[in-house]
């Protein structure tokens, strides 16, 4: 899916930040990393401090919203066969099986936007993405009365740049075998138990994350220098 129009406002917003502040500081980068709880924020912690890749983020509410209506027909396309758990089930609230009843359900992006530069040589190794809770505040897209139980159920990963290696690999659970059958110990055709997205110029990855999130990594850029944006789609019931 291609995102190239906002590429222009995206180097013009994350560069303006970082002449106000310093990621690369001791301490900062260990700070701003944690938005998890829980047994992934202790993953994501462990992995993250060591991660060989420079990192810068802002707070957008705007861009972020404007993002997510670039992608909002995937996101709607896809949604449906994730066995997202449907919040909305356990509300009390009237004719939930109206058209009218409240559902839990794609929003906006997470106005947490990070992005990653990885040179030759640097990586990011092996890790969950953990879901975090939202909370809509003055200059979000919607009221915080209006939305309940908000959190971010997919990361999105905008690549803003072509390179050689750098590819984003994800590693099924051990012993599942997505051919079907089998222990998934042995090799079919190749397969090795991942499966890797080589950095493209205005492609953009979404995958579940929180309890469901496989765990992946960055591996090595071998030539280039790749860009790539980070952010989450959030959920919630209105």
């Amino acid at each position: 899916h291609r995102v190239s129009r906002d590429l222009s406002l995206f180097a013009y917003h994350f560069i303006t930040f970082a002449k106000t502040q310093d990621a690369t500081r001791p301490g900062t980068y260990r700070h701003t990393i944690l938005y998890t709880s829980g047994y992934h924020a202790i993953i994501l912690f462990l992995y993250n401090v060591t991660a060989r890749c420079g990192r810068i983020q802002i707070d957008d509410w705007n861009m972020s919203h404007r993002l997510y209506q670039r992608i909002e027909s995937i996101v709607h396309q896809i949604s449906g066969q994730l066995n997202i758990f449907d919040k909305a089930t356990r509300s009390t609230a009237k004719n939930r099986n109206s058209n009218n009843s409240p559902k839990y359900q794609p929003l906006s992006c997470n106005p947490n936007l990070r992005l990653y530069k990885y040179a030759k040589g640097q990586s990011f190794g092996r890790h969950f993405d953990g879901a975090s809770d939202i909370q809509f505040v003055s200059g979000s897209p919607y009221s915080k009365a209006n939305v309940k139980e908000a959190q971010t159920e997919m990361t999105v990963l905008f690549y803003l740049s072509s390179c050689r290696g750098g590819a984003t690999r994800f590693h099924l659970p051990h012993g599942k075998n997505v051919f079907g059958g089998g222990n998934g110990k042995k090799k079919c055709n190749g397969f090795d138990g991942s499966v890797a997205f080589v950095p493209e110029e205005g492609a953009v990855l979404l995958h579940v994350h929180g309890d469901r999130c496989l765990e992946h990594e960055a591996e090595p850029v071998r030539d280039g220098i790749k860009y790539v944006l980070r952010t989450d789609v959030i959920f919630g019931i209105m």
